[in-house]
């Protein structure tokens, strides 16, 4: 359903009650996430336990996870090099293009360190180290 407002129409308005703060003892803390694929073969609890603390130990799940996320990032800077190929700074403008790269990358190196962007040492070593990126971060 549409309905057409402007600023002098009535409408009702919802109040929502603030969510209250949890105080969280250290006992009560949090424990990490973990996501772990249950397999599609039908298993016994005693057999499900077992498959469970196997996976936490050797990491599989986890590693062919990692992979894919290597691998998704890598396709994400080809497809970001694609895109700024033979990019030229216009010169009209006050503006200067300084670079565009995957955010998931963007957050992987602001989660390493938060001023990693800011330092243009970091930028020249990362456009040396990875081709693609060569094409998305000015000079």
């Amino acid at each position: 359903m549409i309905v057409e407002a402007s600023k002098y129409s009535a409408v009702p308005v919802v109040k929502k009650q603030a969510p209250r703060a949890v105080a969280r003892r250290a006992s009560q803390a949090r424990a990490p996430q973990v996501v772990v694929k249950r397999p599609s073969v039908a298993m016994t609890p005693q057999q499900w336990k077992d498959w469970f603390y196997s996976e936490l130990r050797s990491g599989r799940s986890i590693d062919r996870y990692f992979q894919a996320k290597k691998a998704k990032i890598a396709e994400e800077i080809r497809a970001c090099a694609r895109k700024n190929w033979g990019r030229k700074q216009n010169n009209r403008s006050e503006l200067e293009w300084e670079m565009e790269v995957p955010s998931s990358l963007y957050h992987y190196w602001k989660f390493q360190d938060p001023h990693f962007w800011e330092d243009k040492a970091n930028l020249r070593s990362l456009r040396r180290d990875n081709d693609d990126l060569t094409h998305c971060i000015a000079r």
